[in-house]
């Protein structure tokens, strides 16, 4: 995933977790894992929030997310 990114203003309003959920939604269609990379500590909270873990050994990702998991939970 890239480029995700929601307006000062907006932040805190659900929006950006809207957007997520979509995109996860969207991407079980098609993929088994979602990774992304931020250094921002606010993003890292907020994937972590989402259910993103800190990825270890998968180039230019710092988070993953586990879609197939996801989805028998």
């Amino acid at each position: 995933m890239r480029h995700l990114y929601v307006l000062p203003k907006h932040r805190c309003s659900g929006v950006g977790k809207k957007l997520l959920e979509m995109i996860i939604e969207e991407s079980e269609k098609y993929f088994r894992i979602l990774t992304l990379y931020t250094e921002n500590p606010i993003a890292d909270k907020f994937y972590r929030n989402i259910g993103f873990s800190r990825a270890e050994g998968i180039h230019k990702a710092s988070h993953v997310l586990n879609l197939k998991e996801k989805e028998e939970i």
